[in-house]
């Protein structure tokens, strides 16, 4: 059990997972920060598991960060968290990338704001429009 009384989260074994928070671990980053990244890394190894039946970082594709982002809509509350979610898979890419783990980055150029919708409401440009016309105000 862990402090809270939760049972200990049980990771998909991933070598370059492992590397990755250990980096960030050396690169001064606090254990909560490590933590947050490794739970990140292992949903997003987990979603395109389940989703398109891999988990090898070199079997991932760009159609994995994008489904991912369209899940993440419908599965985080907060565009906040789902920045953070999405953005912490971007950014592991971009480490296994330029450790040479992988050949490919297929999150280059990726942007995480982008791949995830903003909120739950679909009218955003009207919303949007509703902020530029006020209603006109009579001075008495």
């Amino acid at each position: 059990m862990g402090a809270r009384g939760r049972a200990a989260r049980e990771y998909l074994p991933s070598e370059e997972r492992e590397a990755y928070v250990a980096y960030a671990r050396r690169r001064g980053r606090t254990l909560v920060t490590v933590q947050q990244k490794n739970c990140y890394v292992d949903e997003f190894v987990r979603f395109c598991s389940s989703q398109s039946g891999h988990s090898n970082v070199n079997d991932i594709d760009t159609t994995d960060f994008l489904n991912y982002g369209k899940w993440l809509g419908t599965s985080c509350r907060t565009f906040a968290t789902r920045l953070a979610k999405i953005g912490g898979a971007i950014q592991w890419f971009s480490w296994l990338a330029e450790t040479g783990r992988i050949k490919t980055n297929p999150a280059r150029g990726l942007i995480a704001s982008r791949l995830i919708p903003s909120s739950g409401n679909a009218n955003a440009a009207e919303q949007s429009a509703a902020f530029r016309h006020k209603p006109e105000t009579t001075r008495a």
